[in-house]
């Protein structure tokens, strides 16, 4: 692993300001400094709820003022996407790289084996949870998982779930569903847990349980996972990948052409 992924968690970075896009404040974070943050954070028992933004939920998120707020309320709002890497350096600002959660997650899983942290896994399908909590704890040795569940909860089923959370005593709860699901979910039920960091994190749980495919790495690394996930699912998929970034598209050539036209 590069010297520069090393973390060191026992001294909270300093984080550097925040770049303001249609109205939501995004930390241009490097792997390390989001991995450091959120373990400090969560030894030290500090609520932090952590979104990410990519071109979806960007777009989400102009029409949709609940889901515009939870991004706005958060502790911290990483990019997800490479869209919103390269659409923030079209405009001017200087995002060190894109931090999509699989990437690095056995880092963070890592680093909290060595502060003795617990992880809750929340999300998916039935059993999705459990299978990539197997395959975590086989690849991090030490890693200690709290509970798992299916991101599918009704209300009720919701309720429960907080009283397991609290009892399980974990540091980070970790939720992956469709956006803005997982967003609104912490929203609504965020101050009744215990778990100090909360993380919204997609589909990562069912890329990590083998339910959903991951494009190559050198696709992900010269941005193209949007369009091998269109591949596998174009049925499913074809609004949010070809109307939506079209509609981001869009966004951003009004922005860049009459900055601040278009923010809200």
């Amino acid at each position: 692993r590069p010297a520069s992924t090393v973390v060191h968690p026992a001294v909270l970075p300093e984080l550097p300001p925040p770049i303001e896009l249609a109205g939501m404040d995004l930390l241009p974070l490097t792997r390390r400094e989001l991995i450091q943050t959120l373990v400090v954070r969560a030894g030290q028992r500090r609520r932090t709820v952590v979104h990410y933004l990519n071109a979806h939920v960007f777009n989400l998120a102009r029409k949709d003022p609940a889901l515009r707020q939870a991004f706005q309320e958060c502790d911290l709002l990483y990019a997800d996407g490479i869209s919103i890497v390269w659409a923030a350096r079209l405009l001017g600002y200087s995002i060190p790289e894109r931090l999509t959660a699989a990437d690095y997650f056995e880092e963070f899983c890592e680093a909290c084996a060595a502060e003795g942290l617990s992880l809750f896994l929340l999300g998916g399908a039935a059993g999705v949870a459990e299978v990539a909590a197997a395959r975590l704890t086989r690849n991090v040795p030490g890693l200690r998982i709290a509970g798992t569940s299916h991101g599918y909860l009704s209300p009720a089923e919701s309720g429960e779930l907080v009283n397991r959370v609290n009892h399980s005593s974990a540091d980070v709860l970790v939720v992956g569903m469709t956006s803005p699901s997982q967003e609104r979910w912490i929203q609504r039920y965020g101050r009744e847990l215990d778990v100090p960091v909360q993380w919204s994190v997609g589909a990562l749980l069912d890329y990590f349980a083998g339910a959903e495919p991951r494009a190559p790495e050198w696709v992900c690394r010269w941005g193209g996972e949007w369009a091998f996930r269109l591949m596998v699912h174009p049925s499913q998929r074809w609004r949010r990948y070809l109307l939506g970034n079209a509609a981001f598209a869009w966004w951003l050539g009004g922005e860049y052409i009459l900055p601040g036209r278009t923010r809200n």
